[in-house]
């Protein structure tokens, strides 16, 4: 991800092993950023414009059994990517994320489906294969993790079709 300058200020950014916390605007607590470039010699990180960092953003599966898993997910992949990492129980992935199956099906908690979006058309179609679909059901391999979505909250369903 790029940021364009003024996004990111080095005095904002408090240093904690390589990693920088920013606070953000949008009423998140903070995103991580890992920094790997030259410090300057007050250790503040030397901000090139358009630098890529790396930003993590929280995210919350929520397993059928009322299991939570905070995650911190890396902007640019998926729900699905992220549960499959993290073992989460319930979120099978069959096709990979080629939204080929219904098998890694979520309800996005409802404070969160406006800020989500809607199905596109071929996500409709499959989860028409899904179980128990609800008007908040997504599947997790077609949400994108995004800074905006910080803090965004999925559950698991109990099962897969």
């Amino acid at each position: 991800m790029c940021l364009g300058s003024g996004e990111l200020h080095p005095e904002t950014l408090p240093l904690i092993r390589d990693s920088w916390r920013a606070p953000q605007d949008n009423g998140a607590s903070s995103v991580r950023v890992d920094w790997t470039g030259d410090l300057s010699e007050d250790n503040r990180p030397r901000l090139p414009l358009n630098a890529d960092f790396l930003i993590m953003t929280k995210l919350t599966l929520v397993a059928f059994d009322g299991t939570r898993f905070d995650i911190e997910a890396d902007n640019g992949s998926t729900v699905m990517e992220n549960a499959v990492r993290n073992s989460v129980p319930g979120i099978e992935a069959e096709c990979g994320g080629a939204c080929a199956c219904a098998t890694c099906h979520v309800y996005v908690d409802d404070g969160w489906t406006e800020k989500v979006g809607p199905p596109a058309a071929m996500e409709e179609d499959m989860l028409d294969f899904a179980f128990e679909v609800k008007p908040t059901s997504r599947l997790s391999c077609q949400i994108k993790i995004k800074a905006d979505l910080d803090g965004l909250i999925v559950h698991v369903p109990e099962r897969q079709a």
